[in-house]
């Protein structure tokens, strides 16, 4: 989970109280300096949390089954072609890259893979790589 303005990461922390601990969520920069540092923003309780995203999960994937089988049917409509180069550029990553460097070609494959207007999944020729400074939208 990411927040705004600056896109950091939400990070878990506990206060101790006498007799239980409490969880939260907590901006990095608030775990990191504190509330003097300038970050007001809230911290979540994790039990409360966690419990809505359980929810809007199983709510999503107990009523959007068409989502889901729009999003199998649209990669099931890429051409043999396009499976090929997928299969051929993960190989590629998975045998030149180390581990810990193989998530940014991961992640432009991803963004080579376009759904058009239409709903036709495509393989994009130009190679687009995410904003890594803002994370993910």
């Amino acid at each position: 989970m990411r927040r705004r303005p600056r896109g950091r990461r939400y990070v878990g922390t506990a206060a101790h109280g006498r007799s239980k601990t409490y969880r939260y969520y907590t901006g990095w920069s608030r775990a990191r300096y504190g509330t003097s540092a300038g970050c007001d923003i809230h911290r979540f309780n994790a039990d409360d949390l966690e419990a809505a995203v359980g929810i809007a999960l199983l709510d999503f994937f107990t009523t959007s089954s068409d989502v889901i089988a729009d999003a199998v049917a649209q990669f099931q409509a890429l051409t043999p072609g396009d499976l090929t180069k997928i299969s051929h550029r993960i190989r590629d990553i998975l045998a030149n890259g180390a581990p810990n460097a193989r998530k940014a070609p991961f992640e432009a494959l991803i963004y080579e893979i376009t759904i058009t207007a239409d709903g036709t999944v495509k393989l994009s020729s130009s190679s687009r790589s995410p904003d890594t400074t803002k994370g993910w939208p």
